[in-house]
């Protein structure tokens, strides 16, 4: 009986899905089939007293209520407390991210490559602002994200911008001691200072010459580079006596450092003449291809942004 109930909800919920119209804002899965086992012989087969199916319900979160709610009304007036106990376990909404972002962003080219580092594409919900078109000043975006930028990510109703920010509450969330971001405090604070150096100095200044030039009409003026080469004289400086950036081991730093040296060198910066960068950035990427693979995409995506704004 239970199995037929879940079948039909499953089966509305996929015509749901499949309509032109507004999106069903559930989304379920079934569960492992041990793991529904488990669950199902931990309700007690006899009647679930009132009082209990009571203490429960107030114990869920937002989108558990929903899906109980769709489950007593799918239950007949026969059907005890403790079917329709049984019935909740045997389905879960499946866990999202809703992820927005901008063509050929580097920040949120950095997201994307944790999400991939961590495992999580397929709990990604991707929703892309088009910037050009004003998308980030609607209202719904400016009540999510006041600052109006990209990437910003909504987790079970968390909300949260700025790519370094972002990419270390997943690591926490998702993959809590994970050498991308491990939980040493002293570790962490040489990643955390490289990523403020990327984000403050290298980056920094590269968005300063190269972002203004299209945006505000400044002229590419040699001083600008001339600071973005000292930027880098520095980042060569930390990789002389480290593997990665921040030590032996490849993390959150690298991401973060490898996306800007990409777009650096997609603005026509060289990094040829510093040779720990040039160590280094091979490095990064045949230890990660995958997320490499990810970081050109971005990079690609940044090139032809850009050469669409010059020929306007």
């Amino acid at each position: 009986m239970i199995e037929s109930k879940v079948a039909e909800i499953n089966e509305e919920r996929e015509i749901v899905d499949n309509d032109d119209g507004p999106e069903n804002p559930l989304d379920f899965e079934s569960v492992e089939a041990a793991n529904a086992m488990d669950d199902f012989q931990r309700i007690n087969l006899v009647e679930v007293k009132q009082t209990d199916l009571q203490s429960m319900i107030t114990k869920l979160n937002t989108d558990q209520k929903r899906v109980f709610d769709i489950i007593t009304n799918k239950m007949d007036t026969t059907d005890s407390n403790a079917d329709v106990l049984r019935c909740f376990f045997f389905i879960k909404p499946t866990m999202t991210i809703d992820f927005y972002h901008m063509f050929g962003s580097p920040p949120c080219s950095l997201v994307e490559m944790t999400f991939a580092a961590l495992g999580l594409e397929s709990k990604v919900k991707h929703h892309f602002v088009d910037f050009l078109a004003n998308e980030q000043f609607t209202p719904e975006y400016l009540k999510m994200n006041p600052q109006h930028t990209a990437p910003t990510i909504v987790d079970d109703g968390f909300v949260l911008w700025e790519s370094r920010a972002i990419s270390k509450y997943l690591i926490d969330k998702y993959s809590k001691g994970n050498t991308l971001y491990p939980e040493d405090v002293q570790a962490r604070a040489v990643i955390d200072q490289r990523l403020d150096f990327d984000i403050d100095t290298l980056y920094g200044r590269f968005t300063e010459y190269y972002f203004t030039h299209f945006f505000e009409g400044k002229p590419l003026e040699e001083s600008g580079v001339k600071k973005i080469q000292e930027a880098l004289g520095f980042l060569d400086t930390f990789l002389a006596n480290t593997k990665y950036a921040a030590g032996s081991e490849l993390t959150l730093a690298d991401l973060a450092l490898l996306v800007t040296v990409s777009v650096i060198e997609a603005g026509n910066i060289s990094v040829k003449e510093y040779p720990n960068i040039v160590r280094w950035y091979d490095l990064v990427k045949s230890t990660a291809p995958k997320l490499a693979a990810i970081n050109d995409k971005y990079v690609k995506d940044f090139i032809d942004f850009f050469d669409g704004l010059a020929k306007k």
